[in-house]
């Protein structure tokens, strides 16, 4: 579905569970899903209030290239492959990743000072792209070779956010397991994706843990926007 459509969900879905009182949330958005969320951090403040950091693992914030021309071939199989994880959506997801609709949203709205914002970019070299992908990587190399085959690396950074690294890794790879969900489509579609996910995860959960914990020593309560 289309960015504003899938906020509403976000804020759907968190408010569908209680949390438990002096918690806050930690999300961690991939892909299309970190602008899913900054909107709806940014169209929700009580949302926003409830949410300590945001974790942006290849995410999709300053846009894409290759959102102006995505083959429907690619569509289909995503449809295909997040079909038992989702139900159909109401389309629009691809066109509104656009470079100049980020862009212009970016530029047009501030995120909330109280969260704080953590980003993982990737991009490999041709051969460690997976083959689906490669197409895609190529037409973006015009613009940078440092891409995992959707975003260009610099496109994959939350303003004003802390920079985690860079991971060596395809946009697939870093966060869908295809070798374990889907093993019929790695052969011909996802030929480069093996990646140490869960040690990432791991990591990223620790050390964000760690820089909250600190923040909070110094400062028991986050401040919300005046």
């Amino acid at each position: 579905s289309g960015i504003e459509q899938n906020a509403a969900e976000i804020r759907d879905a968190v408010d569908a569970f209680s949390l438990p009182p002096g918690e806050q949330l930690v999300f961690v958005a991939y892909s299309k899903g970190t602008a899913d969320l900054l909107e709806a951090l940014v169209r929700y403040p009580d949302l926003a209030l409830r949410t300590a950091a945001v974790v942006s693992l290849a995410g999709v914030v300053s846009g894409s290239p290759s959102a102006e021309a995505t083959p429907e071939f690619v569509e289909k199989l995503a449809e295909k492959v997040f079909a038992v994880k989702c139900a159909p959506g109401e389309g629009a997801a691809i066109d509104s990743l656009s470079r100049s609709k980020r862009l212009a949203w970016l530029a047009s709205n501030r995120l909330p000072r109280s969260v704080r914002y953590y980003s993982l970019a990737a991009f490999a070299d041709r051969e460690n792209i997976s083959a689906v992908l490669r197409p895609f990587y190529d037409e973006l190399a015009e613009v940078d070779p440092r891409n995992d085959g959707q975003v260009v690396f610099h496109d994959a950074l939350v303003p004003g956010g802390t920079l985690l690294g860079y991971l060596n890794g395809d946009h697939w790879a870093v966060a869908v397991p295809f070798g374990r969900e889907h093993p019929t489509l790695t052969g011909p579609f996802a030929t480069r994706n093996e990646f140490p996910r869960e040690v990432l995860l791991e990591a990223v959960a620790r050390f964000v843990e760690e820089e909250l914990l600190a923040a909070a020593e110094i400062s028991p309560r986050a401040c919300p926007d005046p």
